[in-house]
């Protein structure tokens, strides 16, 4: 029986795409990973880059991601493809003078860990957007999903999505959160 290969879908709104053109765009672990297993998502996260699109990514994440390597080659393969792919944005200061940023976010969402918050404080900060399938970590009380893109791998369908934060969305809720601390 001839061997069957699979062709990955990649579903997005090219008029979305179009929009990131100079602008940063900061990356998920999750996105990482996918982008490594899944050609396609990495040959699509490259067209997004040659696009003038800057792609970040923080130190968080590169650590995340690296401590899937389960030896030095895997180590070395993971640690070239994120060197290949984006920047590293250091969070060392990130968060001075972010107190109120701080307390909405805590307050808004539960769930999102450590990595996620300081994604989103990168979103905050520099209002671009964050690509990942952490969709529960970016809640949209005070996130705008701009775009999904729905890859079929052809064992599963992956769902990725582009949120940033809301100056709108983000206002109202430290308008009703601060004045309660």
């Amino acid at each position: 029986m001839p061997e069957r290969h699979f062709q990955m879908n990649i579903l997005h709104n090219i008029d979305y795409l179009q929009t990131l053109s100079h602008t940063n765009l900061f990356l998920d672990t999750n996105v990482f990973i996918g982008a490594l297993t899944q050609p396609d998502l990495g040959n699509f996260l490259f067209k997004i880059k040659s696009h003038d699109c800057e792609l970040l990514t923080i130190p968080a994440v590169l650590t995340e991601f690296l401590r899937g390597s389960t030896n030095l080659k895997t180590y070395s393969t993971r640690t070239e493809f994120v060197e290949n792919l984006a920047g590293i944005f250091p969070t060392d200061k990130l968060l001075e003078q972010m107190q109120d940023f701080t307390i909405v976010m805590n307050s808004t969402s539960s769930e999102a860990d450590y990595t996620d918050f300081l994604l989103s404080a990168c979103s905050y900060k520099f209002k671009c957007p964050i690509l990942t399938e952490n969709h529960k970590h970016f809640p949209l009380s005070i996130f705008e999903r701009k775009q999904i893109i729905t890859i079929d791998t052809g064992k599963d369908i992956r769902n990725y999505g582009f949120y940033q934060i809301s100056e709108r969305k983000f206002n109202k809720a430290a308008e009703s959160i601060l004045k309660q601390k």
